[in-house]
């Protein structure tokens, strides 16, 4: 899929940011046009880029199809950037300057249009391919290399076939040169497209808008603005491919009338390019395995600043000047280190920009890849159009001549090719400075993004799927070590069997040499780094990180006494349930149980043990904020528990979704108007864990996925889940802690190594405006024994006084 992929760089790369050089020249040099007017000409089509780029970007977030949201507009345009590039190089003979200028500037805003609607959704496309911090890199590098390899198959047919022996100059060969562009653009694009359409159609559709495109984009331009990674990525990537679009435009300039070059001869130095960027481009992800993407960046920034001014300095200064076959071995050297730090750079904008549309998520409930590379495409072509009107411009400014061109072997005086060299060089390279102190202050690295939501379309397994025991090997990866979970072997299965439970002899399966590997491996990488585990005295910020992660945790809430109760309550509930399942086979995935889905009531809340966790103060004020009202109501008293050996992995889910069928599903929401997710609304509902014991790293913590209770993302599968997903524990966290959290956020249950079992109760409490069917959980008899505040709360899980409540465990609650 990544190969088909790929080929969509051609449109990009093969296109305006091979050809843009050429036309430039050609107009500029061939035609005689002046340089000022092929530069405003040109950039003619940046202008209409300003406002094609975000359009198409918001367009493309939106549509809905059987072919998803991002080819439609891929198709269309492969015809339209076909046409375009083709009569951008064949002008009808005999135009004047005004009418050359017009058919240059419509021909730039007809590519560039056309360009846009193939690859702005064709990035946000990438990426929808993977989430992962690192495999977004991988993507990044074949699509770089296809890139790279079509821009090297058009400047070799350019140089060697319709360009060669002085061809530069001769305006017979541009026509054929373009069409031939124009063809193998096309061929690129519809492969790519041909090759994706399963995968995209299969991605999840857009929920439907209702507001038009004109009146929505103000705000979602402001929005994704709002992001200071975006903006910092947005500027940053302007300033460099400004600078490096001023360089690339003057490069047949200084080859020919500075260098002295042949036109065949050029070519070499664009091939030592394409080799230095095929090196920095395969170079970026293993630097980026232990440097972050940031600096990587400033890497690649500093090596295009070196090539910009060691050879054009020594010819200013006069130190070295060397022309015609004695600078071709100099140029190449130059140009082969400038296409390393430019392959580092176009490596590590687009994966940054992937991840600054998770940050995006986290921060506003809604992905914007579209116009997340919107934005980069348009700095990308800021790079031709800007640079190209500087360039333009300044070739007038030094009195470039205008018919230099028609002469062969012709050179401009010397002040002139002195001037050529400032803007070819040290002028490009103070730009790039300026765009490496605007980046120094970008903030997203490797470190668990704890606030960033995992974004759709498919995630390559870290680990693979947990369904089994076992480590087969380990891999290295970044800074992380990726463990590959293997099915359990029947010798294992036989070994743990049903003595993995406390009432067992734990050491035959814990001495085993995979769980040793499995227990070394958590102690030393799961958990949420950063945990904010608050202090009673600090619970007025906790409703501060619950809005922002979707849980919170405080701890000592719960004194030693009502610890030993709870434990003690626990511990009743768990054995009478286990009574029922002697091969452990639980009720939530092996050795692992709900309270609730244990009992005849689907709730503990009969037992005095969860009772009293209706009285405590800290958790009527956190929640009480949450809500913004008292008024709140109990669901239900439940929690689970799990016991030594439950080795698999549960899968990462929510406790509420969104509904479209005849009859409502348990825990939904619906807006028959299909415009609001329950996750666009404040949080209707919540479950409080209490823990009775300290949770570990060993024991079989939660893995909490912050940031997750707005995300509109499919909840990925045990196989798709990245690995740092699977260490998002919340761990440690001592007994007598509590943990909030909003039940729309992504959870699941971990392995438990240790020797004891863990056990985590909870009250899940509806918010005042939420209600679904509430199952009777306490006697009326009972309930009058409550205080006043608590038998409000549980007004609506109250048997009527003249039913008997029938309570007892189960291992299928009705």
């Amino acid at each position: 899929m990544k190969i088909f992929y790929s080929l969509g760089q051609a449109a990009q790369s093969g296109g305006f940011d091979t050809a843009v050089g050429f036309v430039f020249f050609y107009y500029s040099v061939v035609l005689g046009l002046s340089g000022a007017l092929v530069g405003a000409a040109l950039a003619v089509g940046l202008a209409s880029d300003a406002l094609v780029d975000p359009l198409i970007g918001s367009w493309s977030d939106n549509i809905k199809s059987r072919l998803g949201r991002r080819l439609p507009p891929m198709i269309a345009a492969i015809p339209l950037t076909t046409l375009s590039v083709g009569l951008l190089f064949s002008p009808p003979p005999g135009l004047s300057d005004p009418l050359l200028f017009a058919w240059l500037a419509t021909l730039s805003v007809a590519g560039r249009s056309a360009i846009s609607m193939f690859h702005v959704p064709y990035v946000a496309l990438g990426a929808e391919l993977s989430g992962d911090y690192a495999e977004r890199t991988s993507i990044v590098v074949y699509r770089s290399v296809a890139g790279v390899l079509s821009g090297l198959a058009i400047t070799a047919l350019g140089f060697s076939v319709f360009f060669a022996e002085g061809g530069l100059q001769r305006a017979e060969g541009y026509p054929g040169f373009g069409w031939s562009a124009a063809a193998i653009l096309c061929v690129c694009m519809s492969a790519c497209c041909l090759g994706l359409r399963r995968f995209a159609g299969a991605l999840p559709q857009p929920e439907q808008i209702a507001q038009s495109l004109g009146r929505r984009l103000p705000a979602e331009l402001k929005e994704i603005f709002a992001n200071p990674s975006f903006r910092l990525l947005f500027v940053s990537a302007v300033v460099t491919y400004v600078a490096q679009g001023l360089n690339a435009t003057l490069n047949s300039h200084a080859f020919v009338f500075v260098w002295r070059l042949k036109s065949e001869d050029i070519q070499f130095i664009t091939y030592a390019f394409v080799a230095g960027l095929l090196l920095g481009v395969g170079g970026a992800p293993r630097i980026q395995a232990r440097l972050e993407k940031k600096t990587v960046v400033l890497i690649g920034l500093s090596l295009l600043i070196a090539n910009w001014l060691v050879l054009q300095g020594s010819w200013l200064l006069g130190v070295y000047s060397p022309t015609g076959a004695a600078a071709l071995a100099p140029m190449q050297l130059n140009s082969f280190v400038a296409g390393i730090g430019l392959g580092f750079v176009s490596v590590a904008y687009p994966s940054m920009m992937a991840d600054a549309t998770d940050e995006h998520e986290h921060l506003f409930g809604r992905r914007r890849e579209g116009l997340y590379f919107a934005g980069l495409a348009f700095a990308n072509k800021a790079a031709i159009g800007v640079g190209v009107l500087l360039a333009g411009v300044a070739l007038d400014v030094i009195g470039f001549p205008d018919d230099l061109g028609q002469s062969l072997g012709a050179l401009p005086p010397h002040d002139v090719q002195v001037g050529l060299v400032w803007i070819w060089g040290p002028l490009p390279a103070i730009v790039a400075v300026a765009s490496m102190l605007i980046f120094a202050s970008y903030g997203i690295t490797r470190a668990p993004r704890r606030h960033c939501c995992f974004p759709p379309g498919p995630i390559p397994a870290r680990g693979g799927s947990a369904e089994g025991l076992g480590l087969a090997r380990t891999r290295r990866t970044g800074l992380l070590t990726f463990i590959t979970i293997r099915p359990a072997t029947a010798e294992m299965e036989a070994i743990m069997g049903t003595s993995r439970d406390a009432a067992a002899e734990p050491s035959a399966w814990l001495a085993d040499p995979e769980i040793v590997a499995l227990r070394a491996y958590l102690e030393a990488n799961t958990g949420i780094r950063g945990l904010d585990v608050l202090a009673v005295a600090e619970a007025r910020h906790a409703v501060e990180l619950f809005r922002r992660d979707g849980f919170v945790v405080i701890a000592d809430v719960l004194d030693s006494a009502q610890v030993e109760i709870l434990a003690r309550g626990c511990t009743e509930a768990a054995d009478e349930i286990l009574a029922l399942d002697a091969g452990r086979q639980g009720n939530r995935g092996s050795h692992r149980y709900s309270f609730g889905g244990s009992s005849l009531t689907r709730s503990q809340l009969h037992r005095p043990e969860w009772q009293m966790l209706l009285d405590i103060p800290v958790v009527n004020e956190v929640v009480s904020a949450i809500f913004g009202s008292e008024d709140y109501v109990l669901r239900a008293a439940s929690g689970d528990f799990c016991l030594p050996g439950a080795v698999e992995y549960q899968p990462l889910h929510s406790d509420v979704r969104d509904w479209s069928g005849p009859a409502t599903p348990f825990s939904a929401f619906h807006d028959p108007l299909g415009q609001v997710s329950i996750r666009d609304l404040p949080t209707p509902y919540v479950c409080v864990n209490f823990l009775p014991q300290d949770v570990t790293r060993l024991n079989g913590p939660t893995r909490q996925i912050p940031g997750t209770q707005m995300s509109r993302a499919p909840i990925p599968g045990l196989a798709d889940e990245p690995e740092w997903m699977r260490l998002s524990t919340v761990c440690p966290a001592p007994a007598g802690a509590i943990m909030i959290r909003d039940v729309r956020a992504w959870h699941g249950g971990t392995p438990n190594v240790s020797d004891a079992i863990r056990s985590i109760p909870n009250l899940e409490f509806y918010a005042p405006w939420f209600r679904e069917p509430i199952v009777p959980g306490i006697t009326y008899a009972d309930a009058l024994k409550l205080s006043d505040r608590a038998q409000r709360r549980v007004r609506h899980c109250v048997a009527d006084s003249s039913e008997t409540l029938v309570t007892g465990a189960t291992l299928r609650a009705p």
